[in-house]
């Protein structure tokens, strides 16, 4: 059961995947110096990342939404990962450089609109396309996560409904 586990005595890399609703987590890596760049991670189970290994790992231009622990790992090089809606974020490491705590604002297909945070935030994966087949970068960098923003493959951007309550400032 599971998205994913990994046994190896060699580093590796997972890169370019969406994981979601697996259970009970998305990738357990039983080995040291993981790389995780330009993976979604939604609705896991309980843990979207569990490593167990001794050996610092990485962890790049990932969104992680939707789980009871988003990474459960020893300290990891850590950046631009965007994490939403988990009841932990991290475990074993602290927040990295241009980590974000925001919704990703992803339709249903887990695919950014055109006003989401992923949107020219990401690392260079090395990736030339993301897993529907589009390009990538199509901007002016990649994009964070699995899926990169197709402006002409794109469902209108919804506008957020007005909070009548917080708006006139009761909440």
């Amino acid at each position: 059961p599971g998205g994913c586990t990994i046994y190896s005595e060699l580093p590796f890399v997972v890169t370019g995947n969406l994981f979601s609703n697996n259970f009970p987590m998305g990738v357990y890596a039983n080995t040291d110096g993981a790389t995780v760049i330009s993976n979604t991670f939604n609705s896991n189970g309980e843990i979207a990342f569990l490593s167990s290994g001794e050996f610092p790992g990485v962890l790049l231009g990932n969104i992680f939404q939707h789980h009871s622990v988003a990474v459960n790992s020893n300290p990891l090089l850590s950046a631009h990962n965007i994490y939403w809606n988990n009841i932990t974020n991290l475990v074993g490491l602290e927040h990295g450089t241009g980590d974000l705590l925001e919704d990703p604002f992803l339709d249903d297909k887990f695919c950014p609109y055109a006003n989401s945070p992923c949107v020219d935030y990401g690392v260079n994966s090395g990736l030339l396309t993301d897993i529907h087949g589009s390009e990538r970068p199509m901007g002016e960098t990649y994009d964070v996560g699995a899926i990169e923003f197709d402006p002409d493959n794109q469902a209108p951007t919804p506008t957020p409904t007005p909070d009548f309550e917080k708006d006139i400032g009761l909440e």
